[in-house]
């Protein structure tokens, strides 16, 4: 009786030892249903882009949430770069490349840390909805959470940024519009 009690345990590990997974759907529901918790520091529709847009912008700490919908233009790849460092090649690229149908998270220049495989490139395979991909950014301190079209896709990561490192910016390989950009910080 005892083994079968631990086969079940090793199949389904997360229940018997407390660790419960999350579908992503849910996830970003429970962290949408929080709205009140966050103010809206940047709003944008209609916006044409081609290459890096050269504007940088800066939040004044983390958490934040970037959302951005976007479409090709005949581009190949678009996202957002955050925990921008100036002077430095710091960065976790958060992008949607369109000829593969992928969504990744780069997040090996995303600071320093002895942790083999903590930083790195992942992705994971992401279909166009209705001609565009809508992505939610969560920025944490040591977290990016990245939720596509409405929790369909998925990214995660640990990060280890250098201090105040909150800029972001949006770029672009090729031609590419996007119909909503919106940031939010959490309510002090």
């Amino acid at each position: 009786m005892l083994w079968r009690v631990l086969i079940f345990c090793i199949l389904f590990g997360q229940i018997c030892f407390g660790q419960t997974t999350v579908p992503p759907k849910e996830r970003l529901k429970t962290l949408l249903s929080n709205q009140n918790n966050w103010k809206s520091v940047i709003y944008m529709e209609g916006l044409s882009l081609e290459g890096d847009n050269g504007m940088t912008w800066r939040n004044e700490s983390v958490p934040y949430v970037i959302e951005i919908a976007f479409e090709s233009d005949g581009a190949s790849d678009l996202g957002v770069k955050v925990l921008l460092k100036s002077n430095t090649n710091q960065e976790a690229i958060v992008g949607y490349n369109f000829g593969n149908e992928q969504l990744y998270l780069n997040t090996i220049n995303a600071g320093k840390t002895n942790l083999p495989d903590a930083l790195g490139l992942f992705t994971t395979p992401l279909k166009v909805l209705r001609g565009r991909v809508k992505l939610y950014v969560f920025v944490q301190k040591n977290l990016i959470e990245v939720f596509a079209n409405d929790g369909e896709g998925f990214l995660s990561s640990q990060v280890f940024p250098e201090e105040n490192s909150f800029d972001w910016q949006i770029f672009t390989v090729g031609k590419a519009s996007v119909g909503q950009l919106g940031v939010y910080e959490l309510r002090k």
